[in-house]
């Protein structure tokens, strides 16, 4: 076979595929290998298809899929899925292999049998999602170490496990294993770079590596794939999505770790760890349900054995087409027992950990800044109310940004120019610029999908009327943004102008931690902001007050991050202050060392607030830790907390079945099983049948 026939019959097969995909399937890994010779070479042409175009938008076709009809839904949540749970709840403790050289909690032995266990059923793996700080990284280890161990007596040759995490954690999963499993153990561990080829992660069992490297290679792939037949383009080094890993039959076992980053099945992230070829999948995360219900789906989609791969089928099955609405109870109880049978997850209070309180620090912003934050915030309620009847629109995201901004510190809006070479010799060197909306420079995430949960409309004009409210009709004309060509001379204007306490939230921390600081002498400090611009305002508030700053934010090359951390950790508590942001910082630390926590502002997602807070709260903490939040009168952070309740409150009505010991008795819900009515469904029973075939005559005309 020629070289050109072979490109024809591979883009025929493609296309073929591709009119067959739902929305994002996976893989069709049973595509025939294509080999043709091009040049003296083998070209491999068994490439698998990729999935639907845009990764980084959300498909056009996300709303495809339909409801479950009632055979289907009796077959899957019948009697088959209420036996897999309580053969899941049944399973016994793991007994630890000799060559683990800790001694690990019954909790994290308990996980590692349950997730052995499902790793053998029609799920082929779990989730734990244990709260942050009960050792889901363990129970994983247990998990891996064991399997190796019994594939290696039976003289089986297994392909390495993959563990995808933040690039962050990488270095805490390497020390993890070195502290946790013996040398003796013999395990090798290979920290996955892009040089690495196919065939070498095979002399290795457990391949560690990055969301943004598995998202490279899978981006690079596609891109080869869809030149196929239009141009030439030298083809990646993907190691981890080589035909070799199907030709070797058991695929990869995977752990993901913080998987909320794979909750979108849209994205990039989510769609390379779900292409990898696997035998088994295990998922952790504290915050299993980030911020939505459906967004679940993304990680429920990493498991075969269920109906509920594609978005539409998902949300239609557990909820509804317009993703507003909350689930009714039936429909709730639907996902509760999915989720059940392929979810470990025990109370907080599983471990004895003194836990955390959260003080809300209430004061008032000068009427100048209340305006100028209430005026963006009114304009982000008229384009999210807009946004309900004609889909999401992105400028609400910014309304509400600008809002939060305006009620920060009005250095915050200045604009930080990285685009133009910077003269030193000019100080001061900035223009003023009236056109600009101002730019939020910070280093939030480091996943390479980041993305906001603010449940912000698209594509929606907001209103700029007259009808604005008279107080802020001034804003039509905003003040010039001051643009700075480094970070640097926007803090040295800051420095010269004396301009750090011209903010009421700054002013109102300066007199909080002063209070604090009297009232727990010799405890640890903690400040935490979205922002690394706020916090660069508050360090310079705590050195002219004789303070040491330590900082872990997006900044800090990750090779410096635990040297910077050991600073505040073994520091004098009196002077060494912990600036941290909740995007860098926010998961896969243990910080017992400190127990105050001055947050300030309030996040959006809850579940980012808990998670940050759960890096004090660990093992080895003899305090209880102290959170002082600090929440203003403007409208904004009303918004942010009354989002924050409605989804709480939703999430926690969701996961609270879920959440036993290990010893507990499922209460299974019934989904189909004899019950009590729900509300609605008195009110539909108590209704006159014939005023009901009146009303729904296309339905009454129906016949079985």
């Amino acid at each position: 076979m020629s070289f050109d026939e072979a490109v024809k019959q591979m883009v025929a097969q493609q296309k073929k595929i591709m009119e067959g995909l739902p929305e994002l399937s996976k893989y069709d890994w049973d595509i025939p290998k294509v080999e043709v010779q091009k040049d003296g070479f083998i070209v491999d042409l068994a490439i698998p298809p990729t999935d639907k175009p845009d990764a980084d938008d959300k498909s056009d076709n996300e709303d495809e899929g339909e409801e479950l009809d009632t055979k289907a839904l009796r077959d899957f949540f019948g009697e088959s899925l209420s036996a897999s749970i309580e053969a899941l709840r049944a399973v016994e403790p793991l007994e630890k292999d000799d060559f683990i050289v800790s001694t690990p909690r019954q909790h994290q032995l308990y996980a590692a049998a349950k997730l052995l266990y499902l790793i053998g059923t029609r799920f082929e793996g779990g989730m734990v999602g244990d709260t942050m700080g009960l050792g889901k990284t363990l129970s994983s280890l247990l998990v891996v170490l064991r399997t190796i161990l019994e594939a290696r007596a039976q003289g089986r040759k297994l392909a390495p496990w993959i563990i995808v995490t933040k690039k962050s954690l990488v270095p805490n999963w390497e020390r993890e294993i070195a502290s946790n499993v013996s040398e003796d153990a013999g395990l090798r561990v290979l920290i996955l770079t892009s040089k690495h080829t196919a065939t070498e992660l095979y002399d290795f069992d457990i391949i560690l590596t990055n969301f943004e490297l598995v998202a490279r290679q899978y981006a690079s792939l596609r891109k080869f794939m869809d030149s196929i037949g239009k141009q030439v383009l030298p083809r990646p080094q993907c190691s981890l999505f080589s035909q070799i890993h199907i030709e070797r039959g058991s695929g990869f076992g995977l752990v993901v770790d913080e998987a909320q980053n794979i909750k979108h099945a849209s994205k990039t992230t989510h769609q390379a760890c779900f292409a990898l070829h696997r035998r088994a999948t295990v998922l952790l995360s504290g915050t299993i349900l980030d911020n939505h219900w459906s967004d679940v789906h993304g990680l429920v989609r990493m498991f075969p054995g269920h109906p509920f791969e594609v978005f539409g089928t998902f949300t239609k099955t557990f909820g509804s087409s317009d993703l507003k609405v909350d689930p009714s109870p039936a429909k709730v109880r639907r996902l509760q027992k999915l989720l059940m049978a392929i979810t470990i997850i025990r109370p907080d209070d599983v471990l004895a950990l003194p836990g955390v309180e959260v003080h809300d620090v209430h004061f008032d912003l000068t009427q100048e800044e209340l305006q100028r934050s209430d005026h963006w915030a009114m304009k982000y309620k008229k384009a999210f109310s807009k946004g309900r009847r004609r889909n999401k629109d992105r400028r609400a995201l910014m309304y509400v940004v600008r809002a939060v901004q305006e009620a920060t510190h009005p250095a915050i809006m200045c604009t930080i120019r990285t685009d133009v070479v910077i003269d030193h010799s000019v100080p001061g060197l900035l223009e003023w610029l009236a056109d600009n909306e101002g730019n939020d420079d910070d280093e939030g995430s480091e996943g390479s999908d980041s993305e906001s949960d603010f449940e912000a409309p698209e594509n929606s004009e907001a209103s700029e009327s007259e009808e604005d409210d008279a107080t802020s009709m001034w804003l039509y004309k905003p003040k010039p943004i001051r643009t700075f060509l480094s970070r640097e001379l926007w803090l040295e204007s800051i420095r010269k102008e004396d301009t750090a306490l011209e903010s009421s939230r700054m002013k109102e921390f300066e007199d909080l931690f002063c209070r604090v600081s009297r009232k727990y002498p010799n405890e640890r400090i903690a400040v935490t902001s979205e922002r690394t611009k706020t916090l660069d305002i508050v360090a310079l508030i705590l050195q002219r007050m004789g303070m040491s700053c330590v900082r872990y934010d997006g900044r800090v090359p990750p090779c410096d991050r635990v040297a910077t951390l050991a600073q505040f950790q073994t520091g004098d508590p009196d002077t060494h202050v912990l600036l941290i942001t909740p995007g860098t910082g926010g998961t896969g630390l243990n910080i017992p060392e400190g127990s105050i926590l001055i947050q300030l502002e309030v996040l959006w997602n809850l579940n980012i607030e808990r998670q940050i807070y759960g890096r004090f709260n660990r093992q080895g903490q003899t305090k209880t830790v102290k959170v002082f939040r600090l929440v203003s009168n403007a409208i904004v952070d009303q918004i942010i907390l009354d989002n924050q309740l409605s989804k709480d409150t939703q999430n926690q009505v969701l996961m609270g079945a879920l959440r036993l010991t290990d010893t507990a008795i499922a209460q299974i819900p019934s989904v189909f099983e004899p019950r009590e009515l729900d509300e609605d469904e008195v009110d539909l029973y108590a209704q006159d049948p014939a005023e009901l075939r009146a009303k729904y005559p296309t339905l009454a005309a129906k016949k079985d």
